[in-house]
């Protein structure tokens, strides 16, 4: 996410604790941050149900940051928040790390 944004961004312990969002310091995501050995279908559905539950709390979009081993990060974000969309706002999209980048970069320069 450094890269990404910019900004020297950390995981923020105590928001985790107390059930925020993962990463707190950009401006307008509710990012969540997820790494496991092998990652299910189920846990997919689990970490973005989470990660909008979080984004709604903070009026933030959602972003969500998975890793597998072996795998490379991959990125999902709402549809609806790529563009406008009825009746699927928070359908996801999954996408790679480079794709999320100049997702960003568009977000930002709105």
């Amino acid at each position: 996410m450094s890269k990404i944004t910019g900004m020297v961004v950390k995981r923020s312990l105590e928001s985790v604790r107390a059930g925020g969002s993962d990463i707190t310091c950009v401006p307008g995501l509710s990012i969540e941050v997820k790494r496991k050995k092998m990652i299910l279908p189920n846990d997919m559905s689990q970490f973005w149900l989470q990660c909008l539950r979080q984004s709604e709390k903070e009026n933030a979009k959602p972003v969500l940051f998975a890793k597998e081993d072996r795998r490379d990060w991959s990125v999902t974000v709402a549809l609806g928040d790529m563009c406008p969309v009825k009746d699927m706002k928070s359908l996801p999209v999954q996408m790679d790390v480079q794709a999320f980048k100049t997702l960003y970069k568009r977000w930002h320069d709105e």
